[in-house]
Parts: structure tokens; sequence; C-alpha cells
């Protein structure tokens, strides 16, 4: 009997007990899903703030990007200014130098024309002028025999072969300052009193039409080498005129 009464305790214990745990535990799961409802829409409250924000300040980070970017742009145009400034400053003044020559042998060539030679050089005595004149013409000679007379910055090959390449440009330059020097002794000997500004000319054309005829080698006769030229042919023409005297 006491063993059938346990048993009946025990039984209406849990027939009493587990509604009362299922409504517990189902007031506490709806208290759950409604906090979890509630932290869900603080969430998206949050989120939704985030991107108002956001979209607010989104113009002035694009307006910030857009600044930098002008600025860098400011500073690129103004060094590109200041590069321009400073090529205009440089060939201004190449200009200006250019202008005082042309001005110079403009009132020359007024005087040639009307007869009157402008003199390069000024020395008192016939032997100075000899000696001015020997010191130019070893002055060429010492440039020819250095390989300065001629410039040919092409390193050439023939067949392959530089060494055969240099010995054409050496042919080739031999023949190039024979034809050169020949037209200036011509002009040289040649000049008088109404003709200098004419052999000037004469020699300066040679050079242009031989640097022409040698374009394909990439040859050309040195400039420092064609002044001496025109200073032999002033020298020549002074030393005649100080014979005279």
């Amino acid at each position: 009997m006491s063993q059938g009464f346990i048993w009946m305790g025990v039984i209406l214990i849990f027939l009493i007990g587990f509604p009362l745990f299922l409504i517990l535990y189902l007031r506490s799961l709806g208290r759950r899903r409604r906090v979890e409802r509630e932290y869900d829409q603080k969430i998206h409250e949050e989120r939704r703030r985030r991107e108002d924000v956001e979209a607010r300040f989104a113009p002035v980070a694009d307006i910030s990007g857009e600044v930098d970017k002008l600025k860098a742009e400011a500073r690129e145009i103004e060094s590109k200014i200041d590069q321009v400034r400073a090529t205009y400053a440089e060939k201004r003044q190449a200009l200006e130098r250019l202008e005082k020559q042309v001005a110079v042998y403009d009132e020359r060539l007024a005087f040639a024309e009307l007869g009157i030679y402008e003199p390069h050089f000024e020395f008192n005595d016939s032997e100075t002028y000899k000696a001015k004149i020997k010191e130019v013409r070893d002055r060429q000679k010492a440039m020819v025999s250095a390989k300065q007379a001629t410039h040919c910055p092409t390193d050439w090959t023939v067949e392959g072969s530089r060494a055969k390449g240099q010995a054409m440009i050496n042919r080739q330059t031999r023949l190039t300052m024979r034809a050169f020097n020949n037209e200036c002794d011509a002009a040289i000997a040649n000049t008088r009193w109404n003709n200098v500004v004419a052999m000037e000319k004469r020699i300066l054309n040679s050079a242009k039409q031989i640097d022409n005829a040698n374009a394909s080698m990439n040859l050309v006769i040195d400039q420092d080498y064609i002044a001496l030229k025109l200073d032999e042919l002033h020298l020549t023409h002074e030393y005649r005129e100080q014979l005279k005297i």
C-alpha cells in the first residue's frame, strides 16, 4: 500500500508540475523572442541611422577629394608655368644676342656694299698679321690631325665590320677636307676689298653643300673649323690691305 501511495504521489506531482514547467518555459521563450525582436529592431534602427549619416556626409567626402585633386592639378599647372617662364627667359636672351649679332652683320654688310670693309682684327703691322695667319692655320692643322675638323656620331659597319665602317668614314672625311679646303683656298685667294662678304658666303655655302652631300653618312664639318677658315679669310685680306699702307 505504501508503494502505491508513493507512485500516486509521483504521478500527481508530475501532472501538476509539468504543466507549470511548460507554462514557465513558454513564458521564458516568449520573453526571449521579445528581447530578440527588440534587439533586431535596435540593430535595424542603428543601421538605418548610420546609412543616413553616410548619405548626409558623402557629398562632403566627395568635395574634399575633388579639392585635393584640384590642388594637385593647380600645383602641376604652376610648375609648367614656371618651366615656360624659364624657357621663355632663356630663349629671349638668346634672341637678344642674335639680334645684336644680326645688327653687327647688317652694319658690316652695309659697309661692304659701299665698298667699306669692317676689319675683324686691328693689328698695327703686317708682321703681326702674318704671325696670326700662321697661328690660325696651325690650329686648323691640329684639328685635322686630332680628327676634330669633322664629326660623324654614327658608328658605321660595313659587311658587319666596324673596322670597314670606320675606313669608309675616314675615306669620306679625307674627300670632305680636300673639297672644303680647296674651296676656302680659292675664296681666300680671290678676296678683294669689294667682295669680302661674298667670299664669306662662298665659304659658308661650300660647308653647307658638302654637309648636305654627306647627310646620308651623318658626316658634318665642325663649326669651329669653319670659323677658323673665316678668320683666315679676314686676316689674309687685312694683311694685304696693311701691305698697301
